[in-house]
């Protein structure tokens, strides 16, 4: 389902798209002429939201303003996460890979078309365990910057924290920074799950998600809460990937997490946040919101 809203928030248009089970778009770009690009997947057997349709079909789409296909093509990967016009008017698109391999069970995976969608190639990365991709950014360079949060021992990683990878322009991995447990708990029982990143003006990166903990442990002791509340956790490191600061940002009482990432004309940042404002032990996704930053967080 796409729809376009006017400056009051009225509908303009909606449109549906051919599926035959269960199906979302995950991600869509607007183009400079109007068009739309949009990425997801199709076809799978799980309801609801899912992090990753591991059983479905992956597409890239592209429509005109009014949203009428132009065209479709599949994807050789089960979703599609986000995705990106690049500079030779192509498209780039970022998702989570499963390996088939008890080793490497999940992994970041990037993938370029040229501009009718067709693949031209596909590269994954991670370490020893799991890897999560949700964003990415295109870089100045000619590259590429991945977020997501990955669980790899080989990362020096015991439970989930941010996983943020440089890539060059021909697919190849720069560099890789991962960053997690701010508010200082056992990082054994603390999620650091990261959904969006930019490149920003200065030619560093800012990656953003949530910290909490999904355990019966429970610690307290920090001036940004209880191990138990999720915060949204920003990170903004230089162009080579060396942190210059972390912050975290919520109520100390209600759940909120950072879901989403945009850069503002002041030099700040906007970020979409989902958030329980019952305050439950569990996060419940029944609410949204925005954070807004200054530039220096």
């Amino acid at each position: 389902y796409m729809a376009k809203l006017d400056h009051g928030g009225e509908t303009v248009w909606q449109k549906l798209y051919a599926n035959r089970r269960n199906g979302m778009i995950r991600g869509i770009e607007l183009l400079p002429g109007g068009e739309i690009v949009a990425t997801g997947y199709k076809n799978g057997s799980q309801p609801g939201f899912v992090f990753i349709a591991d059983d479905s079909e992956g597409y890239i789409l592209k429509t005109d303003s009014l949203g009428q296909v132009i065209w479709e093509n599949p994807i050789s990967a089960p979703q599609g996460a986000k995705v990106r016009q690049t500079k030779d008017n192509g498209f780039a698109l970022c998702t989570t890979l499963y390996m088939n391999d008890p080793d490497h069970s999940e992994q970041f995976c990037l993938i370029r078309t040229d501009r009718f969608g067709t693949e031209l190639w596909k590269k994954h990365y991670g370490g020893d365990n799991d890897e999560h991709c949700y964003d990415f950014d295109l870089t100045r360079d000619g590259g590429y910057i991945l977020g997501g949060h990955t669980r790899s021992p080989s990362y020096g990683v015991v439970n989930w924290d941010f996983l943020l990878m440089k890539i060059d322009s021909n697919g190849n991995e720069e560099w890789h920074r991962t960053f997690g447990q701010p508010r200082g708990y056992d990082p054994e029982y603390i999620h650091d799950e990261a959904y969006g990143v930019r490149q920003t003006p200065d030619g560093g990166y800012v990656i953003v998600g949530g910290t909490g903990d999904e355990y019966p442990y429970s610690m307290s002791g920090s001036p940004h809460g209880s191990s138990d509340i999720w915060k949204v956790f920003l990170v903004k490191v230089e162009a080579g990937g060396r942190k210059m600061w972390h912050a975290v940002y919520g109520s100390n009482t209600d759940h909120n997490a950072g879901e989403y990432l945009g850069l503002t004309h002041d030099g700040g940042y906007i970020i979409g946040t989902d958030s329980d404002s019952a305050g439950k032990k569990y996060f419940r996704p029944n609410n949204f919101g925005f954070l807004k930053l200054g530039k220096d967080g």
